[in-house]
């Protein structure tokens, strides 16, 4: 019984994830949301200057500018890979609470193969 549950629960995060990963547009909501988290709780008072508490300003502006470099790959005949935007979304979201150099280092590392 146990077990059924288990694969239940994990084909419903595969299922659910998915979504996440398949296209571009969602890729990039869910990146400016881990960004914007990120930039909150790693530099509060440039935060703070930027947005106050308007978090939705900051997931818009950070969605724009990934729309605008993704328009720049695209120019470039390059595609988004969802195998990569994975990846990227993994490793930011495991990073969302890191400060650390490591960290944004690590996430770099993730996503620059995004778009290829």
């Amino acid at each position: 019984m146990h077990r059924r549950r288990a694969e239940a629960a994990f084909f419903i995060f595969a299922l659910g994830s998915s979504g996440c990963y398949g296209n571009f547009d969602s890729f990039a909501q869910r990146l400016a949301k881990l960004q914007c988290k990120r930039f909150a709780n790693c530099e509060p008072s440039d935060y703070a200057d930027a947005y106050g508490d308007d978090h939705q300003r900051c997931r818009d502006d950070m969605e724009d500018a990934l729309q605008d470099e993704a328009a720049i790959y695209e120019l470039a005949d390059l595609e988004y890979d969802s195998t990569e935007g994975r990846l990227c979304l993994e490793t930011s979201y495991s990073a969302r609470n890191d400060c650390g150099s490591d960290a944004t280092e690590d996430i770099a590392d993730a996503c620059e193969e995004v778009f290829n």
